[in-house]
C-alpha cells in the first residue's frame, strides 16, 4: 500500500484500493530508527502506515492477527459507543463505494476517550494499540488490555472530512447468521457503515434495551421477498437500536423503509450475530408517526421533549399539540436545529420536585409526513433539583421495615400529578460541579459542600472535567441494591449534559475517620451503624456519600507479617487515625485510579478523596498522587505510643487484622464478641510490654469452630481501660 503521507497534512482520504505493503512497525519486534530506544509509546507519526484493512482481512500481508500490536491505524470517526459496560468508537477509512474491510471498532475500556477529546463525525483519527476479538468482532484496544487504565493512544488529525459512504446491501447479504463466505458476504463489512433500502417488516424483538417492553433490538425481514403470508424460511437482519442510539425498536409487525448504521458482531443468547447498530433514531426510516423518546427540564420553566425522528417545524412549534392535566400551560414551542428536540416554555408549573406529565399529539414526521394520532405521554420531575434534594433521604424509604436511606425520586414519593416510575425511568434534572471520577463513575458536588452534597453519575456520554459545573438530565438508581443498606445513590442513563463553565471544584471537607468510616449494619441491631439516620448532627458516613473529604494526621496501617515488603505503586491501603490514638480505620482505594503512589507502612499522611460506598464498606478514592500528602514517617517499634491505640483493618473482612499500641506494660485481653455479648474468640491474653503490636482473627472460635458472617465487636482491654470496635466478618 501507499505510505499514509496524507496523515501529515490532514484527513485520511483514499481514492483507490490496493493491497497494503509491509508496515514499518508490524509486528513490534524492532523499534524504527525514528523512535530511539523506547517503543512504548512511539513518537507520533513514526508508524502511521497500517490501513484498517490490515486488521480485518486475513489474506493481506501484513495481517495483524489477534493480540498483535498495531501503530498508526487511521480512519474517519463514524460513531461513538457509550454502552454502560465500556466505551469505544468506530473508524472507517475513505474509499470508493463498495470497498470492503474498511471499518473497525476502537475499544477504550472504562475511559470515554472519544467523548473526552470531543470527537465528532468526520474527524480524522489515528490510534495505536493492539488487536483483539470481542464476540466475533475485530477491535483495537490498549497496549496493556486494561479496562481501568487503558494506555491506548488516540490522536485527532483533522476535522470536517467527508464521511465514508454507506455500503448498500440486502437482507440476504447482511443476514444476522454468520454462515456466509467471509470474503464475499457480511464479514467484510464489519465496523463499516451499511444501509438496506428496501421495505422491511419487524418480526421479533431481541434482548432488552433501554426499556423492557418492547425489546430494544429487533429482527427484520425483507417484506417483498418474505411477505406475512410466506411459510418458508426467510433471511433476517438484526437491528440493534439500544447500544448507540439508546431507543426502543418499532413494534412487531411495523414496517421499516430503510435502515443504516454500523455493522458489527455481538453475542445474543449464545449466538454470534451480525448486527446493524443505528447511531441515532433517524437512521431508521419507518412509516410510523413520530414517537416521544424523552422529556425533562432544562430550566425551571423550560421542558425539552425529544422525538425518535425528525419532525416538521409547523407541528412541532404549535403549543396546542402539547398539554397537561396538572394545569401547566405550554406558552411557546421552539424546534431545535436537530429537528428532533423541542423546547417548551411552560407556566404556571408545579412545585420543584413534583412529578408532572406532558401529553403530545399531532406532531408530523418530516420525511413521511405521517402525523401522530394517538396521545403519547412522558413523566418528568419538575425543575432543576439540588443535589441535597436528590440525596434525600426518601421519606418513604425511612418508613420501611427494615428502613432504608435511599435517594428521593425512587418510587411514587413526590406527590406530583403523575407517578415517578418505580423502576427509575423518569428523568430528573440537576446541576453540580465535577470533583473527579473513578472509572466509569464521575462525581458532582454542590458548590457549597456539606452534608448530602455529593452524587455519583454513572457513564456520562462525555467525560466530565474536574472543576466544571454541569446541568444534567438522567434517571436514578441505588447501586448495587436497596437491600440491607449497602447501596449508593447513582445517576444513570444520562440523556442531556450542558457544561456551564469552570467555577472550580469545591474544597475538600475536613473530617475525622470516625465521622466517615461507618460500617453498614447487616442486622439493623446497631443504630449507630444504621443507614436510616436522618441528615443532621452528628453526621454519619451516609451524609458524606460522594463528597470530597480530607482526612488529616492518619497512619498507614502495618501489614503483619508483610510490613517489610514494599507495596506496589498504586495499591490501596488502610489508614487509622487520628494519630497517635488511631482508634478508627478506613480503606484508601487507590487501585485503578491512575495513582503511582506507593504507600509505606507506618507513614503519617493526609488523604483527600471521594467518599464511595463499595458494596457495604465506606472507602476513600483519591483522584491523583497529589491527594495523598506525607507528613512524617514511623517504623514498627521505634516510638512508644503516648496513649492506648486500637484499630482494625480491613473492615469488613474475612480475616480481621488488629493493630494496637500500649503506652505502658500492662495486662492485655483482645477478644471477639457477637451481638448478644457472648465471647466468640480470645485473640490475646496476658501481660505485654509497652510498644506496638499486630494480631489477626481468621474466624476461628474458642470452641474450634468457624464464626459465620455478620456483625461482631472487637474489644481490647488494657488494665482497666477498654476499647471496642464494631466489625463485619465476610463469608
Amino acid at each position: 500500500m501507499k505510505r499514509i503521507a496524507t496523515l501529515l497534512f490532514g484527513a485520511l482520504l483514499f481514492t483507490t484500493y490496493a493491497t497494503p505493503a509491509p508496515a514499518c512497525q508490524w509486528p513490534p519486534v524492532v523499534c524504527p530508527a525514528t523512535s530511539g530506544t523506547s517503543c512504548d509509546p512511539l513518537p507520533l507519526n513514526a508508524c502511521d502506515t497500517l490501513w484498517i484493512d490490515n486488521t480485518q482481512r486475513s489474506t493481506l500481508v501484513p495481517f495483524a492477527a489477534t493480540g498483535d500490536t498495531v501503530r498508526g491505524v487511521g480512519g474517519i470517526f463514524t460513531a461513538i459507543d457509550s454502552i454502560t459496560t465500556g466505551f469505544g468508537f468506530y473508524l472507517q477509512r475513505s474509499a470508493p463505494p463498495g470497498t470492503p474491510w474498511t471499518g473497525v471498532d476502537v475499544f477504550t475500556g472504562g475511559t470515554n476517550r472519544a467523548g473526552g477529546m470531543g470527537l465528532r463525525l468526520g474527524d480524522s483519527v489515528v490510534v495505536y494499540g493492539k488487536t483483539a476479538e470481542f464476540n466475533g468482532g475485530t477491535e483495537i484496544l490498549s497496549f496493556n488490555a486494561s479496562f481501568a487504565t487503558p494506555n491506548i493512544i488516540v490522536r485527532k488529525v483533522s476535522s470536517d472530512n467527508p464521511v465514508p459512504l454507506f455500503h448498500t446491501g440486502t437482507v440476504h447479504e447482511l443476514n444476522f447468521l454468520p454462515v456466509h463466505s467471509p470474503t464475499t458476504e457480511a464479514e467484510q463489512w464489519e465496523g463499516s457503515l451499511v444501509r438496506i433500502a428496501t421495505s422491511m417488516r419487524v418480526v421479533r424483538h431481541i434482548g432488552i434495551g433501554t426499556n423492557s417492553v418492547p425489546g430494544a433490538n429487533c429482527l427484520v425481514v425483507d417484506n417483498i421477498l418474505c411477505p406475512p403470508s410466506s411459510t418458508s424460511a426467510c433471511d433476517s437482519v438484526l437491528v440493534e437500536t439500544s447500544t448507540l442510539a439508546g431507543i426502543n425498536a418499532p413494534p412487531v409487525g411495523s414496517f421499516i423503509a430503510s435502515v443504516r448504521g454500523i455493522f458489527d458482531q455481538r453475542n445474543y443468547a449464545g449466538q454470534l450475530s451480525y448486527i446493524i447498530q443505528i447511531r441515532k433514531p433517524s437512521d431508521m426510516d419507518t412509516n410510523d408517526p413520530p414517537h416521544v423518546v424523552d422529556a425533562y427540564c432544562v430550566s425551571n420553566d423550560t421542558v425539552r421533549v425529544v422525538f425518535d425522528k425528525a419532525v416538521t417545524a409547523v407541528t412541532a412549534n404549535d403549543p396546542f399539540n402539547y398539554s397537561y392535566t396538572s394545569g401547566t400551560v405550554v406558552n411557546a414551542a421552539i424546534l431545535e436545529a436537530d429537528n428532533q428536540s423541542v423546547n417548551l416554555a411552560i407556566s404556571p408549573f408545579p412545585p420543584s420536585g413534583a412529578t408532572d406529565e406532558i401529553k403530545i399529539t399531532g406532531i408530523e414526521a418530516a420525511g413521511s409526513l405521517v402525523t401522530m394520532t394517538a396521545v403519547e405521554a412522558r413523566n418528568y420531575v419538575q425543575g432543576i433539583q439540588t443535589i441535597y434534594t436528590i440525596q434525600g433521604p426518601s421519606p418513604d424509604s425511612l418508613l420501611l421495615i427494615p428502613c432504608e436511606d435511599v435517594a428521593r425520586f425512587l418510587g411514587n414519593n413526590n406527590g406530583g400529578s403523575g407517578n415517578t416510575s418505580p423502576n427509575n425511568l423518569v428523568r430528573l434534572s440537576y446541576r453540580g460541579v465535577c470533583i473527579g471520577g473513578a472509572g466509569n463513575v464521575f462525581y458532582v458536588e454542590a458548590p457549597a459542600g456539606g452534608h448530602r452534597s455529593g452524587l455519583a453519575v454513572f457513564a456520562p456520554p462525555v467525560a466530565m472535567i474536574t472543576g466544571h459545573q454541569y446541568l444534567i438530565a438522567s434517571s436514578i438508581q441505588e447501586f448495587p441494591a436497596q437491600a440491607l443498606g449497602i447501596s449508593e445513590s447513582e445517576m444513570l442513563g444520562v440523556v442531556y449534559m450542558r457544561d456551564e463553565g469552570a467555577p472550580g471544584a469545591p474544597a475538600a471537607t475536613l473530617q475525622s475517620i470516625k465521622q466517615v468510616n461507618g460500617v453498614v449494619s447487616l442486622t439493623k441491631l446497631d443504630p449507630l451503624l444504621d443507614k436510616c439516620t436522618s441528615p443532621g448532627a452528628p453526621a454519619t458516613a451516609e451524609d458524606y456519600e460522594g463528597v470530597l473529604v480530607r482526612i488529616n494526621n492518619s497512619k498507614i496501617g502495618y501489614r503483619n507479617p508483610n510490613s517489610a515488603v514494599p507495596r506496589a505503586p498504586g495499591a490501596g491501603f488502610h489508614i487509622s487515625g487520628p494519630y497517635p490514638t488511631d482508634q478508627d480505620t478506613i480503606f484508601v482505594h487507590a487501585t485503578n485510579q491512575g495513582l503511582t503512589y506507593a504507600a509505606t507502612d507506618g507513614h503519617i499522611v493526609d488523604v483527600i478523596g471521594i467518599m464511595h460506598l463499595n458494596f457495604g464498606a465506606w472507602e476513600i478514592y483519591p483522584r491523583s498522587n497529589a491527594d495523598v500528602i506525607e507528613t512524617s514517617a514511623l517504623t514498627v517499634g521505634d516510638v512508644i505510643p503516648r496513649t492506648i491505640s486500637f484499630s482494625v483493618a480491613p473492615n469488613p473482612a474475612k480475616v480481621a487484622r488488629f493493630s494496637f499500641g500500649l503506652p505502658r506494660e500492662d495486662r492485655v485481653e483482645l477478644a471477639v464478641f457477637d451481638v448478644t455479648g457472648r465471647q466468640v474468640a480470645m485473640i490475646e491474653k496476658g501481660r505485654m510490654a509497652a510498644g506496638s503490636y499486630n494480631r489477626i482473627w481468621d474466624g476461628h472460635t474458642d470452641g474450634g469452630g468457624n464464626a459465620g458472617a455478620g456483625l461482631y465487636f472487637y474489644r481490647l482491654k488494657v488494665g482497666n481501660d477498654v476499647r471496642t470496635i464494631h466489625g463485619v466478618r465476610l463469608r
